[in-house]
C-alpha cells in the first residue's frame, strides 16, 4: 500500500470505529488494548496508522506518515493526539490535509 492509501485507511478507522486518547487503542468497554489488536475498537492517531499499515511496533516505515501529518517524530504525534485541546474533528482534519498534500506529490 502507498502512503495515501494508508493515511486514508487510518482516517477511516478513526472516523468509523472511533478515536482514543491516552492509549493506542480501546476495546468495546473503553479499556486500553495495550497496542493495536483484534479487540481494538477505537484508535489514537498513531494506533490507526499502525493498524492501517499492518506495521509492527519496530517498523522504520512509520516516519513517512509522521512527516505527512506535519510532525517531527512519533512522540510529537502522540503528545498532540493526547492533548486535551485535540478533538476528533482536529484529528480527521489533520488526516485530510496530509492526504491532500500526499496526493499532490503523485
Amino acid at each position: 500500500m502507498n502512503t495515501v492509501q494508508i493515511l486514508k485507511d487510518a482516517r477511516d478507522l478513526i472516523a468509523n470505529k472511533g478515536w482514543s486518547q491516552g492509549t493506542w487503542g480501546r476495546d468495546e468497554f473503553g479499556n486500553s488494548t495495550q497496542g493495536v489488536n483484534d479487540r481494538t475498537c477505537s484508535f489514537c492517531t498513531m494506533g490507526a496508522i499502525y493498524a492501517a499499515g499492518k506495521f509492527d511496533l519496530h517498523s522504520t516505515k512509520i516516519d513517512r506518515f509522521v512527516r505527512a501529518l506535519g510532525f517531527e517524530g512519533e512522540g510529537s504525534v502522540i503528545s498532540w493526539n493526547d492533548n486535551p485541546r485535540t478533538t476528533w474533528e482536529k484529528v480527521l482534519d489533520r488526516f485530510d490535509v496530509a492526504i491532500k498534500s500526499e496526493e499532490m506529490k503523485c
